[in-house]
């Protein structure tokens, strides 16, 4: 595979050192995180979710797991509907606008997905 393919890393979970190693391999990587980017288990996680550049970034539930904690009392499982939540958590842990983190994720699915 060309090393310039597009490539989706879907429910990245590692740390900042190995997203860094994945991008810097891939330049046209983006990685897809989950609501377990705000979880307090991972939190080699939640220090990619603060660094990655919004132009690397993709939402993920990966339903019907990981459910935001906000919904795990209420819910069994997840939906696509719920990427919301990553958004919501990743502009609070940047103090950012959540519409910046939307805008640049619909940006990359189109690139990443040429739609």
């Amino acid at each position: 595979m060309p090393a310039d393919w597009p490539i989706h890393r879907h429910c990245f979970t590692g740390g900042w050192s190995e997203a860094q190693q994945w991008m810097d391999t891939f330049p046209n990587l983006f990685l897809g995180l989950t609501p377990l980017v705000g979880f307090h288990s991972a939190a080699p996680l939640a220090e990619v979710g603060r660094r990655i550049p919004l132009d690397r970034l993709l939402l993920e539930t990966d339903a019907p797991y990981f459910l935001p904690n906000s919904e795990s009392n209420r819910l069994k499982q997840s939906h696509p509907g719920m990427a919301i939540h990553v958004a919501t958590q990743l502009s609070a842990m940047r103090s950012i606008p959540l519409e910046e983190v939307l805008v640049a994720v619909r940006r990359n699915t189109r690139r990443m997905y040429r739609i």
